[in-house]
């Protein structure tokens, strides 16, 4: 019995790290094909276009540049946001198992004062004594 529950527990873990990699070769796959797709969208958009923001001009610059600098600003404000966000969600994190780590303190030492409270009442109460002659 026990080595069915050992061989499950390999099982799940084996699945476990199977799927875990197949997340990350997946993952892989769908950058290389955006990479792809980028790559030949630049090859086929290389004329010079020059961009007006306010009253700034720039020079004349391919459009795949323009494009590629907007992907990445996006990126960064993306992953910015992102770690913004999951520092929010640690903190609430940490602080529900401040919150636990504080009730089980408490439980703790509510225990403790019966125990003592046990222990001195025991102390204090007296035990039949048998004489010995």
């Amino acid at each position: 019995m026990i080595y069915l529950h050992i061989f499950f527990c390999k099982f799940v873990l084996q699945t476990y790290r199977i799927m875990k990699n197949a997340s990350n070769i997946l993952k892989a796959i769908i950058i290389a094909s955006l990479l792809l797709i980028l790559l030949i969208f630049s090859f086929q958009n290389l004329d010079a276009v020059s961009v007006d923001f306010f009253n700034l001009k720039s020079k004349e610059i391919p459009f795949f540049i323009i494009l590629i600098g907007v992907l990445a600003v996006g990126i960064l404000i993306g992953y910015l946001i992102g770690l913004i966000s999951g520092s929010k969600i640690s903190k609430r994190k940490l602080d529900k198992l401040n919150i636990k780590a504080n009730e089980r303190i408490a439980e703790a030492e509510e225990k403790s004062v019966k125990l003592t409270q046990e222990i001195k009442i025991a102390a204090t109460s007296k035990l039949p004594t048998t004489e010995t002659k």
